[in-house]
């Protein structure tokens, strides 16, 4: 049984999992969460959606019923289908559900694709037992260990697929274009460090394009094509287009601020596929890449002071050779660590979840 607080579309990486499971010929379940509208016309035949709608514009208080009727709707749906493994994805998801049910009870493994702040600061013994319990725990991102329990030993799982990146790696990128076309995409976040970093800009010589949803700050988004005009916001798009879409684009832009610093977005993988320059901001996981393969992209300040400086020097410098060659070196690396997550993977399915004999074996 997976256990996914976000819709399918929104979150690749199940497939990471429910594609191995397949190839194994395993059957499974998943629960899901359709939080911000009823997609019911798009349930696969194995979902279990819980029904109810939680938007971001709903208040703190709504929020916490709203998730302790998705946990009781989760440990309805494990007492009913009984299963031998639970997956877990978040940190959270877990310690919702103790409050109906006794996750120990079971095996369960754990996805980890975000810090947990709110856990980190006020409940960490609560989250030192839940990890502690599962018998797996797969994280996004090697700087999760800074906060993690450090007596358990974790499974690096990339933010891309073997089976994504073989179907659609693009040729890498030969040139700059002019204007510099930049590209925000996916669920943008961060709007005072995305600000900066247009204000940072001359608008004669980037265009800033925004393609997906925001996530917070949205009005204050929304007013940036008033305030800015060379940014433009092209709104959502289709998940199987993206390499599509990021491949059209001189540069993809991955700013995070702070602690969000740990995370390892899948716009680097996007990246990455679509053969296209990173821009990323100093201490992030993905600017760690960078500076060991400077061709790949870009390292820009956090005060994001002479942002258009650094980019000058990188695109005056731009080889085509450079950067294919590194961008090979660092796709080597990142279908070692998926080969590496799969193997782990299938070891603990076919431990777990051993395969029973048929009559005619």
């Amino acid at each position: 049984l997976l256990v996914l607080p976000a819709d399918i579309p929104s979150a690749p990486y199940v497939e990471y999992y429910t594609r191995i499971m397949q190839n194994e010929k395993r059957t499974w379940k998943i629960i899901t969460w359709h939080r911000n509208n009823d997609h019911s016309n798009l349930y696969q035949n194995n979902e279990l959606p819980f029904p109810l709608v939680c938007n971001n514009s709903i208040s703190k208080v709504r929020k916490f019923f709203l998730y302790t009727k998705f946990s009781t709707f989760i440990s309805r749906k494990i007492r009913i289908f009984r299963p031998r493994v639970i997956l877990f994805f978040t940190l959270e998801l877990p310690i919702i559900t103790l409050l109906t049910y006794r996750i120990d009870r079971h095996t369960y493994f754990l996805d980890i694709r975000d810090r947990s702040d709110v856990l980190n600061s006020f409940f960490p013994f609560l989250r030192d037992w839940v990890i502690n319990k599962s018998k797996a725990c797969f994280i996004s991102s090697k700087s999760f260990c800074k906060w993690l329990p450090p007596q358990k030993n974790y499974c690096y799982s990339p933010n891309i697929s073997s089976f994504f990146l073989r179907e659609h790696k693009k040729t890498a990128r030969d040139r700059i274009n002019y204007p510099r076309k930049v590209l925000f995409m996916g669920q943008v976040r961060y709007y005072e460090i995305t600000y900066q970093f247009i204000k940072s800009l001359p608008t004669d010589s980037f265009v800033i394009d925004f393609v997906g949803t925001f996530l917070s700050n949205e009005n204050h988004f929304k007013a940036l094509p008033h305030i800015f005009p060379n940014v433009n916001l092209l709104g959502k798009y289709q998940k199987d287009s993206e390499i599509e879409i990021a491949s059209q684009y001189d540069f993809i832009a991955i700013l995070l601020p702070g602690k969000s610093k740990d995370n390892m977005t899948n716009r680097f993988y996007t990246a990455l596929t679509s053969g296209v320059p990173i821009i990323a901001n100093e201490g992030s996981m993905a600017a760690s890449y960078i500076q060991k393969y400077p061709p790949i992209g870009v390292v820009i300040p956090d005060d994001m002071n002479q942002v258009s400086i650094y980019l000058k020097d990188y695109i005056c410098g731009f080889s085509s050779d450079d950067f294919a060659f590194s961008r090979e070196e660092v796709l080597k690396e990142v279908e070692k660590e998926i080969s590496h997550f799969e193997d782990s993977f299938h070891h603990l399915i076919s431990h777990y979840l051993p395969k029973v004999p048929s009559l005619t074996d």
